[in-house]
């Protein structure tokens, strides 16, 4: 139920970014890549029925990105959270005990060969500086 609430979501925010393209499969993430483009994923037909993603409430989406950032040999897994005050450069444990990641993130962190980060939704400079938006259409931007 909750991948497909992350679906519904996923065409939600494409209706506010126009520009973006939805994506399904692996090699359409692929191709957005090397294209250096802007994507939505629709996650269904990948982690909906992946036999290596555990179907339980303690898989969140934080799990469910470290799943895919494994599943693409990505570099580096960015997570934006709400984090509590001195908690920007916590270890992992420490955002587990915080609950500020999900309790199957740990053990499938084992499968991720890259970086991953969690970054304070507030620090709007540290996004910019990792990869700018591409801009709505007709110049708006928003508040």
């Amino acid at each position: 139920m909750a991948i497909l609430a992350m679906q519904q979501y996923a065409l939600f925010l494409a209706e506010r970014a126009p520009a973006a393209r939805l994506v399904e499969s692996q090699s359409a993430i692929l191709r957005l890549r090397r294209e250096r483009a802007f994507g939505i994923w629709l996650p269904w037909r990948l982690a909906g029925l992946a036999a290596d993603l555990p179907a339980s409430w303690a898989v969140t989406s934080d799990s469910i990105a470290l799943w895919l950032a494994a599943r693409l040999r990505a570099s580096e897994l960015l997570l934006v959270k709400h984090l509590p005050p001195g908690m920007e450069r916590a270890s992992m444990a420490a955002l587990l005990r915080a609950g500020i990641l999900d309790r199957a993130f740990a053990g499938m962190g084992r499968r991720f060969r890259g970086r991953w980060r969690v970054v304070d939704v507030a620090d709007a400079r540290a996004l910019m500086r990792i990869s700018p938006c591409p801009s709505r259409q007709g110049g708006e931007e928003e508040a």
